[in-house]
């Protein structure tokens, strides 16, 4: 009996110490500092980003005609407009491409510091709008920079109504080559050669001859240009020393006059 009453005892003492230690709570975890400012700049930063969109509403662009890209025809290049802003003028570029609208570009404003968020919303939310929209119908611009808005939206329909930019280097390789064209004069003339005639295109440049051409002959090519008798030797020499005073080739003598001759009848007393 008495042994039965300890057994009994002992199994009750247990059972309450299990309780006890499943009822303890565990300590608290402390957290980390780097962790904790991170995630407080982090909601910080959400929060900022919340108010930004909050920032800016939009606005009804009441002055701006409502002109699209693809109904101007407008031909693939880059085109300028500028509108008076708020400040003063205020200038864009415009690229056309495929015939709808590429791009839009803000060149110089000369809008309000002490709207500076503003303004710098508007142009650059606005452009971006533009060019989404495939033009200015239907476009809003930015709360507290009206102005500046609809100058942006004016001056990419002033652009629509320009020329297009033309490349000053495309302009000045035309005017390169226009001026080579007026320079450079081709004569072409004819002479006999060993087989038959020989016929050459001459190119002067200011009194000089630069290029001499043959434009077709019939003369053997082992004479004509061979390793033992090069006849067309005597179109280097002739450019060479400028005039057709020259030896012929040995053993292509016929061809070599026939060159000489066909030079002179070109250029006569050019040379």
């Amino acid at each position: 009996m008495k042994k039965l009453l300890i057994l009994m005892l002992a199994m009750m003492v247990t059972t309450f110490m299990g309780f006890a230690v499943g009822c303890e709570e565990e300590p608290a975890k402390e957290e980390d500092p780097k962790e904790e400012e991170e995630k407080l700049e982090e909601e910080e930063k959400e929060e900022e980003e919340e108010e930004a969109v909050d920032e800016f509403d939009d606005v009804a662009l009441e002055n701006v005609e409502g002109l699209m890209a693809e109904d101007k025809d407008l031909e693939d290049g880059e085109y300028e407009g500028s509108a008076e802003g708020y400040g003063g003028e205020l200038e864009v570029q415009v690229v056309i491409e495929d015939g709808g609208l590429e791009d839009v570009e803000v060149l110089l404003h000369s809008e309000s510091a002490a709207e500076m968020l503003e303004v710098e919303e508007a142009t650059e939310e606005v452009p971006a709008r533009i060019v989404d929209a495939g033009g200015t119908d239907g476009v809003d611009g930015i709360s507290g920079a009206t102005e500046t808005s609809e100058a942006v939206a004016l001056a990419v329909e002033d652009a629509f109504g320009a020329e297009p930019i033309e490349d000053e280097d495309e302009d000045d390789e035309e005017a390169d080559e226009e001026a080579d064209e007026e320079e450079e004069e081709t004569y072409t003339g004819v002479g006999e050669g060993y087989n038959d005639d020989i016929e050459l295109e001459v190119t002067m440049e200011e009194g000089q001859i630069v290029d001499i051409q043959v434009l077709s002959h019939e003369e053997t090519e082992d004479f004509w240009d061979g390793d033992e008798a090069s006849a067309v030797e005597t179109i280097d020499d002739i450019i060479e020393e400028q005039s057709t005073d020259v030896d012929t080739e040995t053993g292509a003598t016929g061809a070599s006059e026939g060159i000489v001759e066909a030079v002179e009848d070109a250029v006569g007393d050019e040379i």
